[in-house]
């Protein structure tokens, strides 16, 4: 049915186009094709010499008509084919009926317009069909071209054009909604504890009214009679004095003599729970402890340690006690740099920089513009062996940290205070830490820290060691809370100055180091008198003997 429409709808168009180029070549003229005219039919005859002949009226007429009626029997004939053709008969009468039926409108049209079916009516009935097929087919020629170019070329280039629009929005609306699903999926473990605490906010600790001094008898009751752990009370008040001074704490010592037992059973004491991180030697940067960002799954490949530090933000309360275990199996300065970078300034700047967040992403609600916020509940350990398979601890790490040397395993102890865990939050902690730092009477008096400065400056002078305010400030914060533990000025300093200045000795040979180091024993024992540093004479008796 298609082809039939498309046969009828070209035939009817060849014959009006063919009638209206009839009437333009014409021109008013009737299609005179003699001498006398010219015309663009009238140029093709004389380009190849045919006789020009003037077409009257009624030939022009009449050539219309058959034309007109001739299309009009092909119309019928071209509907009913398919019944001619399975037809014998019709299949012969057909073709000879048409040629009898078109001689016969010939005739008829002829007598309506009364011409004589003579030499020069043929001439110019012939020119007339020339010209008609001739101009009718160039223009309907014309116009199939003029389609196939809109159709073929135009068309596709417009279809181009106005897809091309719609396509870059497709485009930019499937990187929009890649970008959010990138957005979401981040920092999933960050995302899931932000989750965790969105209905469900942590309880607040309700503190037990001890101070510190009952805080570290209790703790090593403990520790003796739940833990089976036996510290010596200087120790247990090092610890938590350095507390106070700085929040990197390094636990140094042989293995076996409970360095990673005293940060997690404290932590235990208190109501909370330890974090460890097994330190790798193959540590070389932040982003062993921290993450990183993974260029092919599109999200940040988030460490334990990162998310722990990270839900800390969220237990602001609680103290946070992160331990990094075996710390010296790679460079501290390596992984940890950013840590001890910042913690040198105040609380409000300890952030670190995770990665530079796109405009779009919606980050998790405790990272502020892409850092990770250390808060103020936080404190680092780190347990650190002195054997062939570790690093040394270099002096910018141990100038920044209160270091507690553990040399011996201790006896058994018997305590009758309550080792019963206690409640302890950490705003509690840092007020009595401030508490104990506003006492008068726990701070050094200005002849006490005369009489600590001229042992520093013989050390300065003889040994050549040498350390900026940081320490002098770590000790003067110590002090007054080791001496709020239930200690002395001079059991404080002893311990500072034999953990913090006489291990910058560490590795250091040279000739005029065992003269300094005994006058430095008899200096000591001449200011602060015998068994007073004890923790210093022991060390010094070390060195001497290395020396040896």
């Amino acid at each position: 049915m298609k082809n039939k429409k498309l046969v009828i709808g070209n035939v009817v168009l060849f014959y009006i186009v063919g009638f209206l180029s009839m009437i333009l070549v014409d021109q008013g003229n009737r299609m005179d094709l003699s001498d006398s005219k010219s015309n663009l039919f009238t140029a093709i005859l004389r380009l190849f010499k045919i006789d020009l002949v003037n077409i009257t009226m009624r030939t022009w007429l009449m050539l219309i008509a058959t034309l007109g009626l001739a299309f009009v029997i092909f119309l019928i004939l071209y509907l009913f084919k398919d019944k001619v053709l399975k037809n014998k008969t019709l299949k012969i009468i057909t073709p000879i009926a048409c040629v009898i039926g078109t001689l016969l409108i010939l005739v008829v049209c002829g007598l309506i317009f009364n011409i004589s079916a003579n030499r020069l009516f043929f001439k110019e009935f012939f020119y007339g069909l020339c010209a008609f097929i001739i101009f009718g087919g160039i223009i309907v020629l014309i116009l199939y071209g003029l389609v196939y170019f809109v159709k073929v070329v135009f068309m596709p280039t417009v279809k181009k054009v106005n897809q091309k629009q719609p396509e870059k929005e497709i485009e930019e609306t499937t990187n929009q909604v890649q970008n959010q699903i990138e957005a979401m999926n981040l920092f999933p473990g960050l995302d899931a504890i932000d989750k965790k605490y969105e209905n469900n906010p942590p309880l607040l600790v309700q503190d037990d009214p001890l101070n510190l001094s009952d805080i570290v008898l209790r703790f090593q009751s403990y520790l003796s009679n739940q833990e089976n752990l036996y510290f010596d009370l200087p120790i247990l008040r090092g610890f938590i004095a350095g507390m106070s001074a700085s929040r990197l704490i390094i636990l140094e010592g042989l293995s076996g003599t409970g360095k990673s037992s005293l940060p997690r059973y404290f932590a235990k004491f208190i109501g909370e729970e330890a974090f460890f991180a097994p330190v790798q030697a193959t540590w070389r940067d932040r982003s062993d402890i921290l993450g990183y960002y993974n260029d092919f799954s599109k999200s940040f490949k988030e460490t334990n340690f990162l998310k722990h530090l990270y839900e800390a933000n969220y237990k602001i309360n609680d103290i946070n006690i992160m331990v990094l275990d075996e710390m010296n199996l790679s460079r501290v300065e390596y992984y940890f740099a950013d840590f001890l970078s910042v913690l040198e300034y105040p609380s409000d700047s300890w952030k670190i920089n995770l990665m530079q967040l796109k405009s779009n992403v919606v980050p998790p609600k405790k990272l502020e513009d892409g850092m990770i916020v250390i808060p103020e509940n936080t404190w680092f350990f780190g347990t650190a062996n002195k054997d062939d398979s570790t690093f040394i601890i270099t002096d910018k790490v141990y100038d920044r940290a209160v270091v507690l040397n553990f040399e011996d395993r201790n006896e058994k102890i018997m305590t009758t205070v309550s080792s019963e865990p206690i409640h302890l939050s950490s705003n509690r902690l840092n007020q009595l830490f401030q508490e104990a730092i506003a006492k008068r009477e726990n701070n050094l008096t200005a002849v006490e820290l005369k009489k600590f400065l001229e042992i520093v400056n013989f050390t300065f002078e003889n040994l050549e060691i040498t350390f900026g305010n940081r320490i002098m400030n770590q000790i003067k914060t110590m002090v007054p809370v080791y001496v709020a533990l239930g200690g002395t000025k001079e059991e404080a300093l002893d311990l500072m100055f034999s953990q913090k200045v006489l291990n910058k000795l560490n590795g250091r040979y040279e000739d005029f180091i065992k003269d300094g180091l005994m006058q430095l024993k008899t200096m000591i024992t001449k200011t602060y008198g015998k068994n007073t540093f004890i923790k210093t004479e022991m060390t010094i008796t070390k060195m001497l003997k290395k020396l040896i």
